[in-house]
C-alpha cells in the first residue's frame, strides 16, 4: 500500500516493476544496481545457506573457508594452497587487509577451526564492480595453514580442461537459503548443472555474460543456487575448482542461473600471482 505524499512515487515504481517482470531481458544497469543486489554478498553475517542444498561436512569439502571481516562471516572462499586462498574481487571493497581473516576446517560458522589472518589482498586489476567482470581476488596469509583431514588445498582447472554444459558440479557455501534469509550454522551443498554462456547471455539479456564468467543453474525450474553469503565461494567439479561464485539475479529464479568466475579463463593470472 503506499499513503499521503509517497503515492505517486510508489505508484511510479509498482509499474516499473511490472514491467520488468513482463520481458525477460533485464532493465538498464544502472537501474537494476539501484533496485536489486547481484552480488551475493551477506550484509548480516551470520545469515545463511546455499538455496535448495543439504548440510555436508569440512571433511567433503576440506577447500571450503569462511571469509571474515571483524571475525564474522562476509563470503566464502577456497584454499589453493597452505598461504593462498582464492575468492571473489566484489567480498573485498579494496586491497587492505585490515580486520580480515580467514577460517577454515569448520563445519559451522560458530565452530572451532583455524583462523589466520590475511596479509595480503590480491584483487585482479581488471575487476569492473559495475560489470562483474574479472570477478577474482587471491588472499596471502599471514602464516599458513596445518593441512589434515579437514583442511586441504583444491586442485585448479586447467585452461585446457573441457567441461560440457548439463554435467553437474557442486557448490558450497553459508549463505542464505531463500532472499528473505533463513538462517543456518552449517556448511551446506547444492549440486547445479553447467550453462552454456550463449544461453546464459539469452537469458540474461542486457546484463552481458562474458568468458570470463560461467553459469550455473536450473533454467525453467529454479530452486537450487548459490546466495547471498555464498560470494567467493567454489564451484567444483570432478575434485577440481571450476568457478567463484559471482553474481545472480535474484536466488535460483527459475530463467536466471548463477554466475560463476570461470577459473579457466583465468588460470594464468593466478600462477602469475601465486606461482601455481
Amino acid at each position: 500500500m503506499c499513503y499521503d505524499n509517497r503515492a505517486l512515487v510508489c505508484a511510479a515504481l509498482i509499474l516499473l516493476l511490472a514491467e520488468f517482470t513482463s520481458v525477460q531481458s533485464l532493465p538498464d544497469l544502472a537501474v537494476l544496481d539501484d533496485l536489486f543486489r547481484d552480488a551475493r554478498v551477506e550484509d548480516n553475517p551470520d545469515d545463511g545457506r546455499v538455496v535448495g542444498g543439504y548440510e555436508t561436512s569440512i571433511e567433503q569439502h576440506p577447500y571450503q573457508v569462511s571469509l571474515r571481516y571483524k571475525g564474522r562471516h562476509k563470503c566464502g572462499g577456497a584454499i589453493i594452497a597452505e598461504d593462498w586462498v582464492i575468492t571473489a574481487a566484489h567480498c573485498l571493497k579494496s586491497s587492505n587487509p585490515s580486520h580480515l581473516s580467514i577460517k577454515a576446517g569448520s563445519s559451522t560458522l560458530g565452530g572451532r577451526g583455524q583462523v589466520v589472518d590475511v596479509h595480503h589482498v590480491i584483487r585482479h586489476e581488471d575487476y569492473s564492480r559495475r560489470e562483474s567482470d574479472y570477478d577474482i581476488a587471491l588472499l596471502q596469509l599471514e602464516s599458513p595453514l596445518a593441512l589434515g583431514s579437514k583442511i586441504q588445498p583444491i586442485e585448479l582447472a586447467e585452461a585446457a580442461d573441457y567441461y560440457s554444459t548439463g554435467s553437474k558440479a557442486s557448490v558450497t557455501g553459508w549463505g542464505v537459503e531463500e532472499s528473505s534469509g533463513e538462517l543456518s550454522n552449517y556448511l551446506r551443498e547444492v549440486s547445479v548443472p553447467l550453462i552454456s554462456n550463449s544461453e546464459c547471455s539469452r537469458l540474461y539479456g542486457q546484463r552481458r555474460i562474458t568468458e570470463r564468467m560461467l553459469c550455473a543453474g536450473y533454467v525453467g525450474r529454479g530452486g537450487k543456487d548459490a546466495c547471498q553469503g555464498d560470494s567467493g565461494g567454489p564451484l567444483v567439479q570432478d575434485g577440481k575448482l571450476i568457478g567463484i561464485v559471482s553474481w545472480g539475479f535474484g536466488c535460483a529464479e527459475p530463467n536466471y542461473p548463477g554466475v560463476y568466475t570461470r577459473v579457466t579463463a583465468l588460470r594464468s593470472w593466478i600462477s602469475e600471482i601465486a606461482g601455481l
